[in-house]
């Protein structure tokens, strides 16, 4: 809710003469948007960043806006423009292969399998998992790595593999440890203690208690002066 206050009171006053920050504030109120179930107004936001984005030729920003459109048109259960949108991304990663950071692709790898999963192509889906989580790897670009495996834990859930959930859901752990993600960790805790729930007690209980030491860690961090960044999920775009 403050971040959607302190957008809606930036976008009262005049853009910014520098395009970059102009494109990061789009990306930013669409992502709010899409939180707070916009997404009419996230598709509205998405276009008219996208125009900015396309007649400066930030190649990056425009993969970014395009994926958060097709995110945006998947919830709305627009599979077809969803595609359109996601293939778009792609579309223009694979010709021009300019992009900046190669790790933004994970997020629209990352949204084609949950697609793919929604409309019942699961082997499309797992492929484009794939290929997010090695982009992950190879980029080294821990919050979209992490948010790709957490995604994959939640359909291998839905497909009834526990197991290999397990497996996703502990490097995720890892990665968020070391790059201190702790507000992600918690998160990411939480679906690995559920994951061990279905064949591994003594697991399970093992990891709900490094989840209340995590959840003691944030509490303390709040009661020393509110949440911070190193507490905070990264923030998007990196």
């Amino acid at each position: 809710m403050d971040a959607k206050i302190v957008l809606d009171e930036l976008w009262k006053y005049s853009p910014s003469p520098l395009v970059p920050v102009v494109l990061s504030a789009y990306e930013a109120k669409t992502s709010v948007l899409i939180q707070f179930r916009l997404y009419e107004e996230a598709l509205l936001v998405a276009n008219e960043g996208l125009d900015i984005a396309i007649n400066n030729k930030f190649l990056d920003r425009v993969l970014e806006l395009w994926t958060l459109l097709g995110k945006t048109y998947l919830l709305l259960n627009n599979y077809d423009k969803a595609e359109e949108c996601l293939y778009y991304a792609l579309d223009l990663r694979v010709p021009v292969k300019r992009l900046k950071r190669e790790s933004l692709v994970i997020a629209t790898y990352t949204e084609l399998a949950k697609l793919y999963h929604k409309i019942g192509e699961y082997r499309k889906s797992e492929e484009y998992f794939h290929k997010a989580l090695a982009t992950g790897e190879i980029t080294n670009n821990s919050r979209r790595h992490v948010e790709a495996l957490h995604e994959y834990e939640k359909t291998l859930i839905m497909w009834n593999r526990p197991k290999d959930a397990v497996l996703h859901l502990s490097l995720a752990d890892k990665l968020c440890d070391e790059s201190k993600f702790i507000r992600k960790r918690e998160e990411v805790l939480f679906d690995l203690s559920n994951a061990y729930l279905q064949f591994d007690m003594k697991m399970h209980i093992k990891i709900l208690e490094r989840k209340h030491q995590i959840q003691l860690i944030l509490k303390q961090e709040e009661v020393e002066g509110g949440v911070t960044m190193r507490v905070g999920d990264p923030p998007e775009g990196g």
